[in-house]
C-alpha cells in the first residue's frame, strides 16, 4: 500500500509540474510575443529616426551646392569689382590728361589773346 500512495503522490506531482511547465512555457510565449512587438516598435523607430537623418543629409547637401552658388556669385562679384575699379582708374587717369590738355589749350590762347 505504501508503494502505490507514493507512486499517486508522484503522479500528482507530476501532473502539478506538468501545469506549472505548461504555465511557464505559455509565459515564456507570452513574454516572446511582447518582445518581439517592442523589438518591431523599436525597428520602426529607428527606421523613422533613419528617414529624418536622411532627409537631414540631403537638406545639407541641398544647402552645400546652393553654398557653392553663393561662392560663384561672390567670385563673379568679385571680379566685377576689380574691373569697376581699373575703368575708374583709367576714367581719372583720361580726366586728368583732359586737364592737363585744356589747362595747355587756355594758357596758349591766354598768350595769344595779349
Amino acid at each position: 500500500m505504501y508503494l502505490e500512495e507514493r507512486v499517486e503522490q508522484l503522479e500528482t506531482l507530476a501532473v502539478d509540474h506538468g501545469r506549472q511547465i505548461e504555465t511557464i512555457a505559455k509565459g515564456v510565449a507570452d513574454l516572446t510575443v511582447t518582445v518581439n512587438h517592442r523589438f518591431d516598435r523599436i525597428d520602426d523607430r529607428f527606421d523613422q529616426i533613419d528617414k529624418r537623418f536622411s532627409q537631414i543629409d540631403e537638406r545639407f547637401s541641398q544647402i552645400d551646392e546652393r553654398f557653392v552658388q553663393i561662392d560663384e556669385r561672390f567670385d563673379r562679384v568679385e571680379k566685377d569689382i576689380s574691373e569697376l575699379k581699373s575703368d575708374v582708374s583709367e576714367l581719372k587717369a583720361g580726366q586728368a590728361r583732359l586737364e592737363q590738355t585744356q589747362q595747355l589749350i587756355l594758357t596758349i590762347l591766354q598768350e595769344r589773346l595779349k
